[in-house]
């Protein structure tokens, strides 16, 4: 008789009726009139819910203030109240103004537009072979001496990525030692080319 241990990953959907979620639902199905009868019910057995009489006491305000508005007759002979006047009119000169003449090539995009920059002005730059391997060289743990070297061998890369000149050079250029820019050579052939 073995004993043996297990591991298993199980994953489960399941839907939980919290009581909120509940109450929710069952409001959700009631109409005007039995919802406001459940509230009041609920006022009633609750002494801690109240009902706000400022709400419905500044609606009743501002009804009442529009009732009390003079009716005036417009020139068409209908019957107008003074305040409506304002809101049924619409200053279209301001609201155009902040409308673009030109039609719209979709949603948020304008056509014509000036101001706008061209295609090429939009379009990003690529790395370089240079970059890449120098954000590369950046990454690992290396000497400075190393590093300054593979810095140098970088730089001295054409952009089909062959070395331009000889290791020779760079050494001299650099008043480094042959063997240290050896060692920056390797260092920048085992980066990942781009």
């Amino acid at each position: 008789m073995g004993l043996e241990q297990k591991l298993q990953l199980r994953m489960q959907q399941q839907l939980v009726m919290t009581p909120q979620l509940q109450q929710a639902i069952k409001l959700l199905q009631l109409n005007h009139l039995e919802l406001s009868e459940l509230v009041s019910q609920e006022i009633v057995e609750n002494p801690v819910l109240e009902e706000e009489a400022e709400s419905r006491s500044d609606s009743m305000n501002e009804l009442q203030q529009a009732d009390q508005k003079p009716v005036t007759e417009d020139p068409n002979g209908e019957a107008r109240v003074e305040g409506d006047r304002e809101r049924n009119e619409i200053d279209w000169e301001r609201y155009l103004e902040g409308s673009s003449s030109g039609p719209t090539a979709g949603p948020g995009i304008q056509r014509g537009g000036d101001d706008l920059p061209g295609y090429e002005q939009t379009l990003t730059r690529g790395t370089t072979l240079g970059e890449h391997l120098m954000w590369q060289l950046q990454m690992i743990p290396l000497d400075d001496d190393v590093r300054q070297a593979a810095g140098a061998i970088i730089g001295n890369l054409g952009g089909n990525g062959y070395l331009n000149c000889t290791m020779e050079e760079v050494a001299e250029s650099e008043h480094m030692e042959l063997s240290l820019v050896a060692a920056g050579q390797d260092t920048v052939q085992a980066h990942d080319p781009h």
